[in-house]
């Protein structure tokens, strides 16, 4: 069922991404990972048809190599997002997968030899879903006066069980360990 388990995709930077910041032109490299915790079913809910989740601030591994220099791009901690996705859960997927816009907010700090400087930035593009757990996003990210740039990352989804149910599983397992180690009782004669 929805709730009963988090859908996991590490995704990695293709190279065609870039970003221009300082008045240098960079090429973004790394991986990134996004957590997908939440998903609304029901259709009288406000929220129907939203996916939301966290963007991993200590997965998030993505660096703007320069010619002189490199600046890697941290996170101020895990990120959220949300993603209306109602519009296209009845389509019918094709080999060109389901795609659905996004726009969302990021911060963080653009580290580099000469410092640390923090970034406000809005990331905006689509991600494609398709029938083989592939997940593809494109878009722009802009990070105001300190740079723009465009990027594109993909990768594959997989679902991790909630950590209730892997709890459950190991007491499971513990108890019939435990039953298979007692000593056999021999009964009494009389």
């Amino acid at each position: 069922s929805p709730g009963d388990e988090t859908i996991r995709t590490g995704l990695a930077m293709a190279a065609s991404s870039t970003l221009t910041a300082f008045g240098q032109s960079y090429r973004l490299t790394g991986q990134f990972t996004t957590v997908m915790t939440d998903a609304e079913y029901d259709p009288v809910s406000s929220t129907y048809g939203v996916i939301s989740g966290l963007l991993p601030a200590d997965l998030f591994q993505v660096t703007a190599v320069g010619l002189a220099d490199s600046i890697d791009l941290t996170l101020n901690g895990d990120q959220t997002f949300s993603i209306a996705v109602a519009s296209v859960w009845d389509a019918e997927m094709t080999d060109d997968g389901i795609a659905v816009a996004f726009n969302q907010t990021l911060s963080g700090h653009l580290v580099s030899g000469a410092g640390s400087v923090p970034f406000f930035g809005i990331l905006s593009g689509s991600v494609t879903f398709y029938s083989d757990n592939v997940e593809k996003i494109v878009g722009t990210i802009d990070l105001g006066s300190l740079g723009q740039g465009s990027f594109s990352a993909s990768g594959r989804s997989r679902s991790v069980p909630e950590p209730s149910s892997v709890c459950l599983v190991i007491s499971a397992l513990l108890v019939l360990s435990t039953r298979s180690r007692r000593q056999p009782v021999t009964p009494m004669r009389i």
